[in-house]
């Protein structure tokens, strides 16, 4: 659990940044994702940044040719403007939250 850290006062209780402030959340969302689902095809950019937390499952976030793995549990931060899609590779539904915002530079995951 790479980052993660015990809060002060707290017991039992691991948590890892996700996000620092200064930014904006412009909108959230979850998504369920069949077996080799995803999108959008080739790609696409826009302005505000994504944070994808991948709630069951492992997903597959394409930047501009390169794959990355995001199994169950995790996050990852695609930086506004970069080419992107998400795709499910896997033989099961796999469940993802999206929350994009403006404003925001990741934290090493």
């Amino acid at each position: 659990m790479q980052g993660f850290m015990a809060p002060p006062g707290h017991s039992g209780f691991l948590a890892k940044k996700l996000f620092e402030t200064g930014g904006k959340i412009q909108w959230g969302a979850i998504a369920h994702i069949e077996p080799q689902g995803g999108g959008p095809t080739g790609g696409h950019t826009h302005p505000e940044d994504h944070l994808f937390l991948v709630i069951h499952g492992t997903a597959t976030i394409c930047l501009a040719g390169e794959e990355v793995q995001v199994g169950e549990n995790q996050a990852f931060f695609v930086e506004g403007g970069t080419l992107h899609s998400i795709w499910n590779r896997t033989g099961e539904s796999i469940t993802v939250v999206k929350i994009s915002t403006t404003g925001e530079r990741a934290v090493t995951l």
